[in-house]
Formats: structure tokens, C-alpha cells, sequence
């Protein structure tokens, strides 16, 4: 296992951004581990409860894997330990269960704190506290503080207990277009720093900050949509997110954006440049296999199978959360943006039998295809972040 405070200490005194890569398939995680096999660059693997989860709550909807087996899968293949099992928004409500049981606060933190338990027995070394959801009522920035210590205490207790490294990540609200107020970082990180002291516990290693930026649909909306590779300097937003990332460096804390997906080389260029010292991105990689699939579909005239695909990612309901405000999206859009969702359902795995079958036909391999198309959108990232890549 890696020792991160080595890689901290180059995030801290270098150009660079720690690139993390949403699980969004088998596809995903197989190219992620063969980047960091063949260019020996870390990545961290953020998988969300919705997509990866423990057995005991209902796995997730990413290739039937448990965080168990998806742990297994990952130290059997990663040959250099270089990919970064990391827990992406672990909270109450997070994940489908508890929100459809309608769980009270009491249930959906002990439901919490058993699958934070079996990520870190799990080998997660990454752990993002986020007890930013809340399905009965608005929760108040100091009602999120005390959930961020409660799981935060439970967390260190089980890593010591069972002689587990890890390392937190602190999220302290949803994720919106807007920044945030140097104030309010500055008060809600003086606060964190502040308990773990008085507990004897390690501070956390990143802090999410909000950097303007929302995934819609299949694009990035917000702060960084516009900004000029050659005048970011002198913008005013972006002066604002480098004030926070200066102030979360001077506690020794690594700054990180999260939704940082369809954004270009160049823009994602500027993370490193005002100390955005980690990148999430996790849709767009969904999106970029579901494309080639549609593409495929369409090249080789395989009429009737686009059309199940189509319609099985409409039924699926999940491109519903990614659509603007009066969305002009159409169903083949739809598709793009859920086609992921879908790719562990017996139906789609009947679906894909045959596509497979039909590209067999002229000679192409469907996951040679996707993974090509994933591993050049991944590296074009590591390389806009500062990673030389062989």
C-alpha cells in the first residue's frame, strides 16, 4: 500500500493535481489500473455508496461489485499499489437504501458508519466524510459539523483499532455552481483542525471546495465553463478559489474540486497553477463508453439494438438528475448521459451479447474500443494536471 504522506508531500511541493477516477464501469476500473501499471502515476478510484457499497447494504449499481470485491479485484491487478481505493461522498443518505427506507437520522448514520467500517477493513485508504444530505429537513452548517466529527471519530477509532491507514476528506456541503466564502472555509476548517487536536487525531488530508463548477447533462456549467487559459489570472473568480486554496496549504491541507468533468486540456491545466491539489471526475467517463457504443451502433447499422439501448437507459429514470432547467435533451441524449447506469442488468448484458456479436462481424471488439476511448480522456487529464505520462 502506498504511503501517501510520501505523494503528499509532492502534491504539496510541486505543479500537480491528483487526478480522481469515478468506478463507472469494468471498463473504467480495468484502464485506471492499467495507467497506473504501465506509467507508475497514482490515481485515486472514488467510488460513490451509490456505485460501489459493502455487501451488508446492498452493494451498488457498478458491475455487482461490493466494496468488498471491488477491493479484491483491485489488489489482485494493481500491481504497484498506485491505485487509491478512495471512498467518494460516504455519508447518511447517500446511497439508495437509506433513502428509499426513509431512514431517521439515528439509522442512516449507523448505516453510515457500518459501510465506512468495511471500506476501511476493505483496504480504503481514502475516506470522504460528506454529511451534507439530508432528506427530512434543511441542516445547518454547525448540524454538519457535528455528523463531520461523529463519523470522523468513528472512522479513527476503527482505522487504529484495526491498524488501518487512513486518510480523511472533509465536505461540508452539496456541491453547487457558486464558490465559497473565505470566511466560511476559513471558520469550518479552524473548527475541524481544532476537534482533532483536542482528540489527539490526524487533520484531514483534503478539503472539498466548492470551484464553481456543476456537471449538467453532458457538460461543465459555472466558473470554470468560460475562463481563458492566457487571462485566468486576472479573474476574479478564480482569484477567489486560490485565496481558499492558499489558506487550506497553509494548515497543511490539500485543496480539492470535485465535478471537474468536460472540461478542456487547457482549463483543467489551471488546477495545478492556483494549488488545486485534487480533481475529481466521474460522469464524463460513463458518458465517454456510452458514446462509443452509440457510435458504434450507428456505424455499423445495428438498428434495432440502438434502439434497446435507448430505451432501456430512458427506462432506467436515471438521466433524470443530470437535466437543466427547460432541458432540450433528446431521448438519444438521455441515453448518452444514463447509459451506465444500465450496464450490470441482465437486460443489458443480454443486449450486449449481441452487440458484440454483430461487431464480430466486421472485426471490432467492443471493451477494446471503450477502453482506447477512456484511457486517451484519462491520460489527457493526468498530463493537463501535471503528470508526465510516458
Amino acid at each position: 500500500m502506498i504511503n501517501f504522506n510520501i505523494l503528499k508531500e509532492e502534491l504539496l511541493n510541486s505543479s500537480k493535481t491528483l487526478l480522481g477516477v469515478g468506478p463507472m464501469s469494468k471498463n473504467c476500473v480495468d484502464v485506471v489500473i492499467e495507467i497506473c501499471n504501465t506509467h507508475l502515476i497514482p490515481i485515486q478510484l472514488i467510488a460513490s455508496r451509490r456505485q460501489i457499497d459493502s455487501k451488508s447494504n446492498g452493494g451498488g449499481y457498478v458491475n455487482s461489485w461490493s466494496t468488498e470485491t471491488l477491493s479484491d479485484y483491485i489488489n489482485k491487478y494493481d500491481k504497484n499499489n498506485l491505485v487509491l481505493l478512495s471512498r467518494d461522498h460516504g455519508g447518511p443518505w447517500q446511497n439508495y437504501t437509506e433513502v428509499d427506507r426513509e431512514l431517521d437520522l439515528h439509522d442512516a448514520m449507523e448505516s453510515c458508519k457500518k459501510s465506512f467500517e468495511i471500506d476501511i477493513l476493505s483496504d480504503f485508504q481514502f475516506i470522504h466524510v460528506d454529511p451534507s444530505v439530508d432528506i427530512n429537513s434543511a441542516v445547518s452548517n454547525i448540524d454538519i459539523l457535528e455528523r463531520v466529527y461523529d463519523l470522523y471519530s468513528f472512522c479513527i477509532d476503527i482505522a487504529k483499532t484495526n491498524n488501518k491507514d487512513i486518510y480523511i476528506e472533509i465536505g461540508t456541503e452539496e456541491q453547487i455552481e457558486g464558490l465559497n466564502e473565505y470566511s466560511e472555509v476559513e471558520h469550518n476548517i479552524n473548527s475541524i483542525v481544532n476537534f482533532c487536536k483536542q482528540n489527539s487525531y490526524q487533520d484531514p488530508t483534503f478539503y472539498v471546495v466548492q470551484n464553481g463548477s456543476k456537471v449538467k447533462e453532458a457538460e461543465n456549467t459555472g466558473v470554470f465553463q468560460n475562463v481563458d487559459i492566457d487571462t485566468y489570472e486576472n479573474d476574479e473568480k478564480i482569484s477567489q478559489i486560490k485565496e481558499i486554496t492558499e489558506l487550506c496549504l497553509s494548515y497543511g491541507i490539500l485543496p480539492k474540486a470535485h465535478n471537474s468533468d468536460y472540461l478542456p486540456y487547457d482549463t483543467s491545466s489551471i488546477y495545478p497553477k492556483i494549488n488545486l491539489k485534487g480533481g475529481n471526475i466521474a460522469p464524463e467517463f460513463g458518458v465517454i463508453e456510452s458514446k462509443v457504443l452509440i457510435n458504434l451502433l450507428k456505424q455499423f447499422r445495428l438498428d434495432s439494438e440502438l434502439d434497446e439501448f435507448v430505451q432501456l437507459s430512458i427506462n432506467s429514470g436515471k438521466w433524470i438528475k443530470w437535466m437543466k432547467e427547460k432541458s432540450k435533451a433528446s431521448d438519444l441524449d438521455k441515453a448518452i448521459i444514463s447509459g451506465h447506469y444500465i450496464f450490470s442488468l441482465p437486460e443489458f448484458n443480454e443486449l450486449k451479447d449481441k452487440i458484440v456479436l454483430g461487431l464480430s462481424a466486421h472485426k471490432v471488439d467492443l471493451d477494446t474500443e471503450i477502453k482506447k476511448a477512456l484511457n486517451d480522456s484519462i491520460v489527457n487529464y493526468l498530463k493537463a494536471y501535471g503528470w508526465v505520462v510516458s
